[in-house]
């Protein structure tokens, strides 16, 4: 099997996140940038990135510089 290991940086909103699933988004006002959970159906926002669910490869950048 896979090992699990913790996230090491979060920056969640206060009591977020509310429930697990759906789409992660980032404040844009007061408190700028803090990290909420919105219903991916009825929540309508612009996307920084998308990626597919699953096992992820690291890139050659990555590998090289792991920020």
């Amino acid at each position: 099997g896979q090992k699990s290991e913790p996230v090491q940086y979060t920056h969640w909103n206060a009591h977020q996140p509310r429930y697990s699933g759906g789409c992660v988004v980032m404040r844009g006002n007061s408190p700028p940038g803090r990290w909420e959970v919105k219903d991916c159906k009825h929540f309508k926002a612009m996307s920084l990135c998308k990626q597919p669910v699953g096992k992820q490869e690291k890139t050659e950048q990555e590998e090289r510089w792991p920020f």
